[in-house]
């Protein structure tokens, strides 16, 4: 009779088994099929397997080749190495068992669940470095084993996609640099807990994206669990979030809002046993649920938010003076890595390690080493150079612009392994120059800008990245060349990825003696539809760069227009930008950059000007440090994680000081008074008697303050 069952199960699923893909298929559909050799995943059209489906036991693990998907259709289990060449993926068609002898090997790769689940049948250990990027809704069950993340290893969330952890304890590896063992993309990506104990070796920072947490989660150790998203975090009903003894809890959005975390009902429960709970400026409001101390319970809303000093750290030489000044060796651009873990460097005229414009360098928390080059262009032209570099959100990605007299390819795009540096394709869009390329949030599009010489040419284009390849989605007109220096300097998108902020130089738009340089478009992932634009006045009124805040509520910007430093509110209802502060530092600012929590922001501009850091308290600008004049700044980038500044361009002494400095920022207690309204509040009054808090204090609590607490329940 079984025997039977199983033969009609087998025809059940022969014919109605929806294989929709024209690519080899090692099929299990008519009998077990038991692969004992390392099978490998080729692309489609090459001698080889695209998909497992039906009753296939893979015994040696896989490979899956970089530009390869491999499709796994398999009921029965999985064991062996499985290495998916960073950046080839697996594409699941049904639930999948990994057995205890599975180990992923390699720099990392691509999951797309689909909503199916990875079962754990033994503890899991990503390797060191390992980047895991997770791009369709996939859930890993742990069937209460580990899942354990070696050093600066991570798992990369997708735009408008959700990872599951449930019923596993999530561990992470001690580093001197931390890096979060979970980085959603982007403010839309959103990750649950259900079911788990975190088990923290290490800081764990939530730096964007939707955090939901489900039945019970524990979180253990000595360090500290950081909320910086700007979007909400839920505790759902029948669920507990735990924080044992010694951990902290530290609520620190990039953002103002207090109310980001939040109990979806009286079956809600925040358990706080020996621990901190830490807040900023912002504060946090504590509703709906049950709030249960236990034993010694810090309660502080004073937290070292307030940057106050910098102290030179590092560097990177890429250079050395060659026969004049003009041959002085320069960064043009610099940019971390999402993890900040390496940094990317560009520009004109290296000799350091070698003669090739674009460098790659490992950061240690401490130092920089270097890890690989590419030349960028075929032969040394001296006006060959790298003015702009971009980071894809998974890290995986390099979008390289700037200008190649030898082949006319300023656009590249290399993949990155941790280790080298390849080459993917080449572009030769109808620019000149490119000064701006921009990954979107979701990592599917990469805007780009720059000048033409010629008047039929679009200076701006949006370009479709799929399957590493790129194809032109839409193009307009910034300026058009008039036999005037047009150019297209910034572009960068706000969070979400809908709009897009661009500058520059155009002066065919002057109206009485004012130019429309800063341009906000719309981006519906087909056109581009402009829905506000700033004027400046000035000799040009050119704008060099611009920045928008984590939440992307603020957008500052600078250039040469009235030498200002200008910081504007969003409002998305309108779709338009109102000016909030400026400040007038007296010379061309050259660039900025907006920290991740959104508190600071800073600018520089050329030669023998200071390097001026502002706090930004959302209404004005209150300036906080500066860095001393004897270093020529052109780029300066915050590290993803906010404690260090890297500061690149060209010295004023190119024979002995280095193109780029490293500093960290130094941070202390924010001691103006803290509204009311922002400290630790329990419960809301004004929403009614449904936003009472339960607070239950147990036998053995007792509970210190550092700043305020409000008791705001109706009852």
């Amino acid at each position: 009779m079984k025997k039977l069952l199983f033969f009609l199960f087998l025809l059940f699923y022969i014919f109605n088994s929806k294989n929709l893909y024209s690519k080899s298929t090692l099929a299990g559909t008519s009998s077990i099929q038991y692969v004992n050799n390392h099978l490998v995943f080729h692309d489609e059209g090459i001698n080889g397997y695209n998909m497992v489906q039906g009753f296939v036991r893979l015994n040696s693990g896989f490979t899956v080749l970089s530009t390869c998907t491999a499709f796994l259709d398999t009921f029965i289990s999985v064991s062996g190495d499985i290495d998916l060449r960073n950046t080839g993926q697996i594409e699941l068609l049904s639930d999948l068992h990994l057995e205890p002898s599975v180990t992923f090997t390699g720099a990392g790769g691509m999951i797309n669940g689909r909503g199916n689940v990875i079962y754990l049948d033994n503890n899991l250990n990503l390797p060191d470095n390992y980047i895991l990027n997770i791009t369709g809704n996939t859930i890993i069950d742990g069937n209460g084993h580990d899942l354990t993340l070696g050093k600066w290893a991570n798992i990369t969330v997708d735009d408008s996609v959700t990872l599951t952890l449930r019923n596993l304890t999530l561990k992470n590896t001690y580093t001197t640099y931390t890096v979060p063992p979970i980085i959603p993309y982007s403010i839309k990506s959103m990750v649950t807990f259900d079911n788990i104990e975190i088990s923290l070796f290490d800081d764990f920072s939530f730096n964007q994206g939707k955090l939901f947490i489900h039945n019970d989660v524990d979180v253990t150790g000595t360090y500290k669990f950081s909320y910086r998203s700007t979007q909400p975090m839920l505790i759902e009903s029948n669920s507990c979030l735990y924080f044992d003894k010694n951990s902290t809890f530290e609520f620190y959005p990039s953002c103002t809002n207090n109310s980001l975390f939040n109990m979806q009902d009286k079956s809600s429960t925040l358990y706080l046993d020996g621990c901190t709970l830490q807040t900023t400026h912002t504060g946090i409001i504590l509703t709906k649920g049950q709030l249960f101390l236990d034993n010694n319970v810090t309660f502080s809303s004073i937290d070292n938010t307030y940057l106050y000093d910098l102290n030179y750290q590092s560097s990177i030489n890429y250079g050395t003076l060659k026969f004049s000044p003009q041959d002085a060796s320069q960064i043009k651009a610099a940019a971390w890595s999402p993890n900040g873990i390496y940094m990317a460097i560009g520009g004109t005229h290296p000799t350091i390690i070698n003669d090739s414009l674009l460098k790659i360098y490992r950061f240690d928390g401490y130092n920089f080493k270097f890890i690989t080059s590419n030349q960028y262009y075929e032969n040394v032209i001296t006006t060959s150079g790298i003015f702009s570099l971009s980071w894809h959100p998974s890290g995986k990605y390099l979008a390289v612009g700037g200008h190649t007299e030898d082949t006319g390819c300023e656009l590249k795009i290399y993949s990155f392994d941790g280790s080298n540096l390849t080459s993917l394709n080449s572009q030769s869009p109808s620019l000149s120059y490119v000064f701006a390329t921009s990954w979107r949030p979701d990592g599917k599009y990469l805007a780009i800008g720059g000048s033409s010489s010629a008047t039929s040419n679009n200076d701006f284009i949006i370009y479709n990245f799929n399957n590493q390849n790129l194809t032109i989605t839409t193009s307009v007109n910034f300026e058009k060349y008039n036999s005037s220096p047009a150019q297209l300097n910034c572009a960068q998108w706000n969070p979400n990825g809908n709009y897009i902020a661009v500058g520059g130089y155009r002066p065919n738009h002057k109206i009485n003696d004012a130019f429309q340089n800063l341009l906000i478009y719309n981006f519906n992932s087909s056109s581009l539809n402009l829905v506000d634009y700033a004027i400046f006045t000035g000799t040009y009124g050119w704008v060099f760069t611009n920045k928008w805040s984590s939440d992307g509520n603020y957008l500052a910007e600078a250039g040469t227009a009235d030498n200002y430093l200008r910081i504007y509110a969003f409002r998305y209802t309108t779709q338009k930008i109102s000016y909030i502060d400026a400040k007038v530092p007296g010379s061309d600012i050259i660039t900025l950059d907006f920290s991740q929590n959104g508190q600071f922001v800073i600018e520089g501009g050329g030669f023998n000007r200071n390097f001026n850091f502002y706090n930004f308290t959302g209404n004005s600008l209150i300036q906080a440090t500066s860095l001393s004049k004897y270093f020529g700044f052109l780029q300066s980038v915050i590290s993803p994680n906010g404690k260090f500044l890297a500061a690149a361009g060209q010295p004023n002494s190119p024979l002995s000081e280095p193109e780029l400095k490293l500093y960290k920022l130094n941070f202390k207690y924010d001691t103006t008074p803290q509204a009311l309204s922002h400290a630790i509040k329990l419960g809301n009054s004004q929403l009614g008697t449904d936003y009472d808090l339960d607070i239950n204090l147990l036998a053995d609590n007792y509970n210190k303050l550092y700043g305020s607490i409000f008791y705001d329940n109706v009852n």
